[in-house]
């Protein structure tokens, strides 16, 4: 990082000053610690991801008569801090790499010093909330296809990490009595808290090697088909049937699953299968989960 801090300077040394260069540098790492989401595990890990939205602040300890620094949520209501949280880490283990950063400069971007920096958590939750909408719409619009979207391993991760995102938020707002669409999404009972994490391999819970005149790739490659796993856990599972991944007493199934394939598992359990009704089924329900995506996150 060094390295790179280093080139951005050089490319604009004559036109700023390196006083002005390093107060901004202060101020935005001052934004960054405050606003942006930190991991408490080592980045490799694939399984075991927690994120904390903390503030840094002087603690006075009186019996010792001296301060300390000490951290605090950023923001004081549970439901806009986890909310808050959500959404950031699902935009970091989507675009993880420094190329693909773009959404950390937009909302970096928002805190410019010359306008009011203490933004307040709706409005902190609304701006990243219309942030993924807008990177839905530009890479992903599907809801007004008239064609079933199968794109298998194609398909962009950003996708699974929406869905996840717009079904554990319509799954909260039945708490709120804030009642809308969501009262009609499928299987909202399935959700349950989960963290988003490094998940870098699509998996196909109805295999690839059932593909036969029955089960065509199309139907395979359906999104109604996939989830997202870690890398390790798709090599795990290798071509076990789908009643075997959803089992609740297998090695595969538990309560930290992401919402998709924690309902497809709890559908699959359901049915007491997983083919190519299920699949339709599944995918018609994400696809009106994401027409009514706006109206799941007011």
């Amino acid at each position: 990082m060094k390295k790179y801090l280093l080139d951005s300077y050089y490319k604009i040394e004559s036109t700023v000053s390196a006083e002005e260069f390093i107060v901004d540098l202060f101020y935005y790492r001052t934004i960054f610690d405050k606003y942006i989401i930190k991991a408490t595990t080592d980045e490799n890990s694939e399984d075991k991801y927690e994120w904390t939205l903390e503030s840094p602040y002087k603690y006075y300890y009186k019996a010792r008569d001296q301060y300390s620094l000490r951290y605090k949520n950023t923001f004081d209501k549970q439901d806009q801090q986890e909310r808050i949280i959500k959404c950031l880490s699902m935009l970091q283990v989507t675009f993880r790499t420094r190329v693909y950063k773009n959404w950390l400069q937009e909302v970096l971007r928002w805190f410019i010093p010359e306008k009011n920096n203490n933004i307040s958590k709706i409005d902190y939750r609304k701006k990243l909330d219309d942030l993924v909408l807008s990177y839905y719409k530009f890479e992903n619009e599907i809801d007004n296809s008239q064609i079933s979207y199968d794109k298998g391993t194609g398909t962009p991760h950003f996708l699974f990490n929406f869905i996840d995102y717009l079904y554990w938020v319509a799954s909260e707002s039945r708490y709120n009595d804030n009642k809308k669409e969501d009262e009609k999404i499928s299987m909202l009972d399935s959700v349950n808290d989960f963290n988003f994490n490094y998940r870098n391999s699509v998996e196909h819970h109805l295999p690839q090697s059932f593909e036969d005149s029955n089960y065509t790739k199309e139907l395979i490659d359906n999104l109604g088909n996939l989830c997202l796993v870690s890398k390790n856990t798709n090599s795990r599972m290798n071509s076990e049937s789908p009643k075997g991944k959803a089992d609740k007493n297998g090695k595969y199934y538990n309560d930290k699953l992401t919402p998709k394939r924690k309902i497809m598992y709890d559908f699959t359990n359901k049915q007491n299968k997983w083919g190519k009704d299920e699949i339709k089924q599944h995918y018609n329900n994400v696809v009106y989960l994401l027409k009514h995506r706006n109206n799941i996150l007011k």
